[in-house]
């Protein structure tokens, strides 16, 4: 057993990934709040401020989040105010916040 071969390997990341699938509201009511996931990628879909509220509730119960993706997904301005909570909640901070392409205009 090589254990400088067993700790260089990358250690697999939780991932949520459910982009470009076409959700909506509707789709991220009650998303598991029992797991702990490293990525959440909910980029390319369309929600409202309605579906920004259970993504950012769900998203806050990740304590081990890095990496969160929300590009391209209706974001608004009132909707970046609740992903600004979870940055600055984040106990781990994130390392990476994708919000490119939304409807931000402040």
């Amino acid at each position: 057993f090589d254990t400088a071969v067993f700790f260089a390997m990358p250690w697999p990341r939780r991932r949520f990934r459910h982009a470009a699938e076409q959700l909506q509201d509707e789709d991220v009511r009650g998303l598991p709040e029992d797991q702990d996931f490293e990525e959440v990628d909910l980029s390319r879909n369309s929600f409202s401020i309605y579906g920004f509220l259970s993504i950012t509730k769900f998203c806050r119960a990740q304590s081990q989040l890095r990496i969160l993706k929300l590009f391209k997904c209706g974001l608004c301005d009132q909707a970046a105010h609740l992903v600004s909570l979870v940055v600055l909640e984040n106990p781990h901070y994130l390392e990476e916040v994708h919000l490119s392409h939304n409807v931000l205009t402040e």
